[in-house]
């Protein structure tokens, strides 16, 4: 039962044993949706697009590519993987499973729904077609839809743009006939077309290179479209590129820079080239980024300058390529004090020494990024482990480790959610709940993550059976910290979450027990911040609420608090002040699909009714009430499993259910 899409994502990238260097296209995996249809794979990939597209999560991607590229043979050859690109899998399943400006969460874990790289992209059960990306640039990325057969369109299986994919499912769109309303939803769908007319079109000599079997030169001519039938994709006007006269004679002051900057650094002052500085910034950082190793005398020279930057940008200090030691990075950072995010990528003489010597200066950073540096995975996971506390004030963290590995380190905060009385199992779970953790964060950033995902555990007008074990709880988990304003579509995604792994005793975790109510009931649920307590077995736990947790923040030292403005959002969703309306966003009216009435919709309906969960079928009081410990104890009990391994879901650093007690 469904409508099945599936959405792949697609990049060039160099095959092993390559003698040229040329880089072909090929599936880097994909995710299967149960319902997706009509204008809801272009809103995924919409979503997916934004994602992308922020700068943070971009270079994550771009790392993640470059990993890939000579490791890999072609469609059908050795060596092959699985999933090669976990980050950017998950951005599409957050894209497509996901949506909380419109409270849209579709049933179903991360691991239940993934598919391998070496998968043809008809192999799964297919009744709505594919989405095709391409994050070959994820800066400027391309797409393609494609109709399945079972499609009633004239499509056949080719590769088709936005609008035409929109057409097949409503061929009278933008007729200006019909109602008001249907006038009003074919605005919107067209609106929502119009956005891919700038995005480049992924041709079938595209696909062919990914899958040759199913596109290309080898199709049958039943699958292929008729010509007046074919998807012409819009004309996408280019940028110009100004032409710059080789022969043009350079401006004075471009030619004095880099000698003036010799000069400074000979001298070991600025008192020669301060005219400069002011419009030569970039210039000279460029000049100064050349030097390995990063001479003493050039410190005052780059304190200035990056002041001067600091001018158009007061929170962000960036010395990406600079080959600064650990004594000469604690110098510069040391002075930055307004600087909220440092970037230290694209060094390879950054080591764990120098984020040691950065956080003795500047323990409290919303962001540090080490990608492409030396910092090793196991290195980066070393110090988690020995030094978790390094961290306490730092919100995130970008690196690759971060991504793409389990997280076991003891300063991991975990949240453990349930839906009271469920009967329903994904992929072998032996439980009816989630639980995902991460390893770095402060209480900023999880109290705005928890908001995230309270909103939608207690809201009335959810459209999903069981949220509490879908992605909802590692898209949210995994969310940067955001500057307010900030819309949830444009995070930045630093880390992801992972869903096995160890707690540690003293360790922090959020738990969440939601009601078991109809649909449109009023919503509720047992929530508490726990601390694990030091005895051997974890046999009881510290059960607080949040104005008890915040306290014990402040006695860790842990920086930065939430908001005013957070506290009293987290204390209204909890006390479900408004039956969160403002939060509401039904998709009656807006011109695209909502999410059909699933069978296990149908069956909660019909268990609610006859009292199977075990629960009372009287509707829970409104509001959401706090765990006492022997209920919190027991709760933590169920999902700790002492020596227990999780099952084999889905890829290795995405297995299992259950979490294991350190020391044990």
């Amino acid at each position: 039962m469904g409508q099945r899409h599936q959405a792949y994502i697609v990049a060039r990238v160099v095959p092993q044993g390559s003698t040229d260097g040329k880089a072909y296209y090929r599936s880097l995996g994909g995710w299967h949706h149960q319902w997706c249809y009509g204008s809801l794979p272009l809103l995924a990939a919409d979503r997916f697009f934004a994602l992308i597209k922020n700068p943070v999560n971009a270079a994550i991607i771009r790392e993640e590519l470059e990993t890939a590229q000579g490791k890999y043979g072609r469609r059908g050859q050795k060596p092959d993987t699985h999933f090669p690109c976990h980050y950017a899998l998950f951005l599409v399943a957050c894209a497509f499973n996901i949506d909380l400006e419109k409270n849209y969460i579709q049933d179903g874990p991360l691991e239940s729904y993934l598919l391998p790289a070496t998968m043809g992209c008809w192999d799964g059960d297919n009744n709505d077609g594919l989405t095709i990306l391409d994050i070959t640039n994820p800066l400027k990325p391309s797409y393609a839809f494609v109709m399945g057969s079972e499609t009633d369109a004239d499509l056949g299986d080719e590769p088709c743009i936005a609008e035409d994919y929109l057409r097949a499912y409503y061929p009278n769109l933008g007729s200006n006939e019909g109602t008001e309303r249907k006038k009003a939803g074919d605005k919107v769908k067209l609106e929502l077309a119009a956005k891919f007319d700038s995005i480049p079109f992924l041709t079938e000599d595209m696909l062919a290179e990914a899958w040759p079997e199913e596109f290309g030169a080898s199709k049958s001519s039943k699958r292929r479209r008729p010509a007046e039938r074919k998807s012409v994709p819009k004309t996408i006007q280019e940028t110009p590129v100004v032409s710059v006269d080789s022969s043009s004679i350079p401006a004075l002051a471009d030619l004095v820079v880099e000698p003036a900057v010799a000069r400074s650094l000979e001298l070991g002052n600025t008192d020669e080239i301060e005219l400069l500085i002011p419009s030569k910034a970039p210039q000279i950082m460029n000049v100064l980024r050349a030097h390995n190793p990063f001479p003493d005398t050039g410190l005052p020279l780059l304190k200035v300058v990056l002041k001067q930057v600091f001018k158009n940008d007061t929170e962000t200090l960036d010395l990406s390529g600079f080959s600064l030691s650990p004594n000469q990075l604690a110098s510069v950072a040391s002075e930055m004090k307004d600087a909220r995010i440092i970037i230290l990528s694209h060094s390879s003489v950054v080591t764990v020494e120098h984020v040691r010597a950065l956080l003795t200066v500047k323990p409290e950073i919303d962001r540090l990024e080490l990608l492409d540096t030396g910092v090793t995975n196991d290195a980066f996971s070393s110090l988690l482990k020995t030094d978790p506390d390094i961290f306490k004030c730092v919100s995130d963290v970008v690196h690759h480790h971060l991504v793409s590995s389990r997280h076991t380190n003891p300063g991991s905060f975990h949240v453990i959610a349930s839906q009271a009385g469920s009967y329903v199992r994904y992929g072998g779970r032996g439980s009816g709940g989630n639980i995902q953790s991460i390893p770095i964060w402060t209480p900023a950033k999880i109290i705005q993550n928890l908001i995230d995902i309270l909103k939608m555990l207690v809201t009335d007008d959810l459209a999903s059976m069981e949220p509490t074990q879908s992605i909802l709880i590692p898209a949210a988990l995994s969310a940067g910290l955001r500057k307010p304003g900030t819309s949830w579509n444009d995070r930045t995604v630093p880390m992801v979450a992972r869903n096995r792994g160890r707690v540690h005793h003293g360790g922090w975790m959020f738990l969440f027990n939601r009601a078991n109510t109809p649909r449109g009931s009023a919503p509720g649920g047992t929530y508490a911040f726990v601390r694990l307590l030091t005895d051997k077995d974890c046999q009881a736990v510290d059960v607080f609420d949040l104005n008890g947790f915040l306290e014990e923040m402040k006695k860790e030292g842990r920086a930065p608090l939430p908001s005013t403005e957070a506290v009293k959002e987290f204390e209204d969703i909890v006390a479900n002040r408004g039956k969160n309306q403002e939060n509401t966003k039904k998709t009656k009216g807006s011109g695209t699909e909502g999410p059909p009435q699933t069978m296990e919709h149908i069956m909660r309906f019909l268990m609610a009714g006859m009292n199977m969960g075990g629960g009372s079928t009287d509707a829970p009081k409104s509001g959401v009430s706090l765990f006492d410990t022997d209920s919190a104890t027991k709760f933590v009990l169920e999902f700790i499993a002492p020596n227990a391994e999780g099952n084999s879901q889905g890829p290795e650093s995405m297995r299992g259910p259950r979490i294991v007690l350190a020391g044990n």
